[in-house]
């Protein structure tokens, strides 16, 4: 059996109606009512092939969210010297941008987990010593 090619939404009420008779209220006129679509993938039905996408997109879209998240973290976490650069490109960037608290804007580890407070290298600290022994 030939399958139609030449597929088109409805282009009237009536073809809309016996299509889907849900959609048709009491007095004929066309409503906004919610209708069951036959979820499947077949050439020449948008609909079925829409309706047979949207319930995964939810699912899906938190899926890839955590798994790339969790991602970013494995790969920093392996990779110690690499999240440092990172680090100090972010604080040169904020740095530029004029935020008030660059290097440490809050969502650092030192702000969530029990890391020490990151410094900024090559920056002196008032108070301490600069490294050198006379």
């Amino acid at each position: 059996m030939a399958q139609d090619t030449n597929w088109s939404a409805p282009k009237s009420p009536m073809e809309l109606a016996m299509k889907y008779p849900a959609c048709v209220g009491a007095g004929g006129n066309v409503t906004d009512e919610i209708v069951a679509v036959n979820a499947h993938f077949q050439f020449g039905n948008p609909q079925g092939i829409g309706a047979a996408f949207k319930p995964t997109f939810g699912m899906g879209l938190w899926l890839c969210t955590f798994l790339h998240t969790i991602a970013v973290e494995i790969y920093l976490a392996l990779t110690p010297v690499e999240g440092e650069r990172l680090r100090r490109i972010s604080y040169h960037k904020q740095l530029a941008a004029g935020l008030p608290n660059p290097g440490s804007a809050g969502t650092t580890v030192q702000g969530w987990g029990d890391a020490g407070e990151w410094k900024v290298p090559g920056k002196k600290v008032s108070g301490e010593k600069d490294g050198l022994e006379r």
